[in-house]
């Protein structure tokens, strides 16, 4: 099985071309890409890959050049020259934030892609809902349109807004009248204060209503006898359904009768004034006014009530419907509704869409419940965490479906929690450790797909990660390489402590790559290296083999050796500092002289000959061995040694020119026992401080890119992994040229 991978132009990638050949039962392959070479660029690149098959609008952002969008982009990645379905490529990003627990999210448990797909569906429906409530609002005045509509209509507790509309959409198809008022100012949903008001003053209100229906009566506008009822519900009605349809503009007419003969309406506006004069002839009534001052009386000081008091004193038509309080509470959201219908029927026809689709995810999800079952149990085996993960059901607050849930109990509490909630008090390796959760049911789905190979992509996923949950990461890794031959790993990282752990732990020994950038800005993926014992396989390998570089570079390990096994007071390690320092005795150390230091600690480096008898002062070999490399045309960007040599010859070269222009300050030179160079720079400063700004940019580069030690334990020569060649090459060149 051959994965090929090409890359152009894609995000900080320029070119990357390699191939991977999984044999011999190794599936994995294990890459270190110190910061800023490729490995975010990588990992974007291929999830754009896992998501193609989806609709353009939803795919994240289509790998390019940044910095230039006239550069095509390529990406290719293959199994055996046919490329890999979307489907099949899954990347985990260990740098992914962990998401806002104030986000309206669903709290679902299922594949990553799959919850993807349901939170989508989801927050796009909801979105829908706000501009629809919004538009709601701007009709109704309402305070809560939602709970209010709501509860208007509410059968039972199941009920929200989608399952109302969708039982009264019907009756919003009938011509309902905006009533024109504010709905609050008739409805008080919290008090209930003017239900109240009215069930007190029933009689006052019949009393109104009586004289009203009588003046309708006697109206020749309005009528109410055994031959029907039109009254000032009926003639909005009409003067709605008239005034916004052409009907006058067809040079249609209504003929009216009246007491006095007939009179012809030609326009909307004659038909609104006809109404209007008609409503202030029957609103002026004395016996109308002297109910409404009873009103005024009862009604008293209490605000919500003047407001309703001030609301029918405007449209006095409507007191009668308040005979019927509930009824003209649903007709008014009606009103409300009629008015906008278009947007309550975009907002159903969106809700039936989304139903199916949320329901066809929730029956999928549904079926993956024995795999987190499994995959909790796992997880509260292996991690180590101060809560345990428990499966509940939670319904859904659109479907009322159940789906499969995760709650958080401490442990030795019998309380569970939710996870916006524990994560409040979890540290950052904690909350990672808490979303592994999602990567682990990924993997477990993917195990069973064994009908095709599937590509994972691990971008730093262990990162924060305390060391027992990396360890146990690590662990999870090693079992799935090493039993389900049809998953493809690529782990990416950029920290070396976890580069080596990977290698070491996994029995079926992954493909190891060192990522570089050449001087063409293109990605080189070079023979891995350092994931075993540094010292003996290359440090002590290379002084073997005459490899001069090496020599320079295995200096300061030995020296720790010496200050180990001797003391820091011994010869040797004095000796050995003054390869690293100006010291009185520099300039007269040999070559030969520090490789009899070196063999007689590290007995396996004996016998080289050409170091046996090299008589060049040691000072002065280092600087030749820096500018040999100095003057290569494509350095290894990730040999060790080279980075050593370089170190080394920047601070011996700028210890060399501050100490002359230290003059009178010897004695203070000599009594220096430990970190020579960062305090002859502060002597430099101090004393001198016109050469100090003159080396400023230099010093200052040298004191942050060359360490101070360079010590046997792994991670104190991480820094100078991670570090590029190139800068410390353009340093030696600058220091060299003051």
């Amino acid at each position: 099985m051959k994965l090929s991978i090409k890359l152009k132009n894609c995000f900080g990638i320029s070119k990357l071309e390699k191939e991977f050949d999984f044999k011999n039962n190794i599936n994995s392959v294990l890459i270190y890409a110190p910061n800023g070479t490729m490995k975010s660029s990588f990992a974007k690149t291929m999830l754009y890959l896992s998501k193609q098959d989806l609709p353009e609008s939803k795919r994240p952002q289509t790998p390019c050049d940044l910095l230039d969008d006239t550069k095509t982009a390529v990406y290719e990645v293959k199994f055996d020259g046919v490329d890999i379905s979307p489907e099949n490529i899954y990347v985990m990003n260990g740098d992914e934030e962990i998401k806002d627990s104030s986000e309206k999210i669903s709290t679902m448990l299922a594949s990553r892609d799959l919850k993807q797909e349901y939170d989508r569906v989801y927050q796009s429906l909801d979105a829908e809902k706000k501009e629809f409530l919004r538009i709601l609002k701007d009709v109704s005045h309402s305070s809560n349109c939602e709970e209010e509509l709501v509860n208007t209509f509410k059968e039972d507790e199941t009920d929200d807004l989608f399952s109302v509309l969708n039982r009264i959409k019907e009756e919003l198809e009938q011509n309902y009248p905006n009533f024109g008022f504010k709905y609050n100012d008739i409805f008080d949903n919290k008090k209930d204060t003017v239900k109240i008001f009215l069930d007190k003053n029933i009689s006052l209100l019949n009393e109104y209503i009586t004289r009203y229906n009588n003046l309708i009566s006697q109206s020749d506008f309005f009528s109410n006898d055994s031959r029907g009822a039109f009254g000032t519900y009926q003639a909005e009605l009409i003067i709605k359904a008239l005034g916004g349809n052409g009907f006058f503009h067809a040079r249609h007419k209504l003929s009216l009768s009246r007491q006095n003969g007939i009179s012809e309406i030609t326009s909307k506006e004659d038909l609104e004034n006809a109404y209007n004069q008609e409503i202030k002839k029957i609103a002026a009534d004395n016996s109308l006014q002297k109910t409404l001052q009873k009103f005024d009386k009862a009604i008293g000081a209490n605000e919500v009530l003047r407001v309703f008091k001030e609301t029918i004193t405007q449209k006095p038509h409507l007191i009668p419907f308040l005979n019927d309080y509930e009824k003209f509470r649903k007709e008014t959201w009606y009103g409300y509704l009629h008015s906008i219908m278009d947007s309550v029927q975009s907002l159903l026809n969106s809700f039936e869409l989304k139903k199916a689709e949320l329901t066809e995810i929730r029956r999928r999800a549904n079926e993956e419940k024995n795999t987190w079952k499994e995959i909790i149990k796992l997880y509260n085996n292996r991690f180590f965490v101060p809560f345990e993960a428990v499966l509940k059901n939670q319904d859904d607050v659109i479907l009322k479906e159940k789906t499969p849930v995760v709650r958080f109990k401490y442990k030795n509490k019998s309380k569970s929690y939710e996870k916006e909630q524990i994560l409040k008090v979890l540290s950052k390796g904690e909350q990672r450790a808490l979303f592994i959760l999602q990567f682990l049911f990924e993997i477990e789905c993917r195990k069973k797909r064994t009908e095709n190979n599937q590509l994972i992509v691990l971008d730093d996923i262990s990162d924060s990660f305390d060391y027992k949950n990396k360890y146990a990461i690590i662990e999870y890794i090693k079992d799935i390489t090493e039993k389900f031959n049809h998953l493809k790993i690529i782990i990416l990282t950029h920290n070396y402590d976890f580069y080596r752990t990977v290698f070491s732990r996994l029995e079926s020994k992954p493909i190891i790559r060192m990522a570089v950038k050449n001087d063409a800005n293109e990605i080189e993926l070079e023979e891995g290296k350092y994931v075993k014992s540094v010292f003996s396989k290359i440090m002590i390998k290379g002084v073997k083999d005459g490899n001069d570089t090496v020599f320079v570079s295995i200096i300061p390990w030995v020296r720790n050796l010496v200050e180990y096994t001797q003391s820091e007071s011994s010869t040797d390690f004095n000796k050995l500092t003054s390869c690293l320092h100006i010291k009185p005795d520099t300039n007269t150390m040999l070559v030969k002289n520090v490789y009899q230091i070196i063999s007689n600690n590290v007995k396996r480096c004996e016998g080289v000959a050409k170091y046996t008898t090299e008589s060049t002062p040691i000072k002065d070999f280092i600087y030749q061995v820096a500018d040999n490399l100095e003057s290569e045309p494509n350095l290894n960007e990730i040999a060790l040694e080279n980075k050593t040599v370089f170190s080394m010859a920047i601070r011996l070269k700028l210890e060399e020119i501050m100490i002359p222009l230290l003059v009178g300050y010897e004695s203070e030179i000599n009594n220096i026992k430990k970190d020579q160079t960062a305090k002859l720079v502060e002597m430099l400063k101090k004393y001198k401080p016109a050469d100090y700004d003159r080396m400023k940019s230099e010093i200052e580069q040298m004191l942050m890119m060359t360490p101070e030690n360079i010590h046997v334990n792994s991670f104190m020569f991480e820094p100078l992994i991670d570090l590029s060649v190139v800068h410390l090459k353009k340093l030696y060149t600058e220091v060299k040229a003051l």
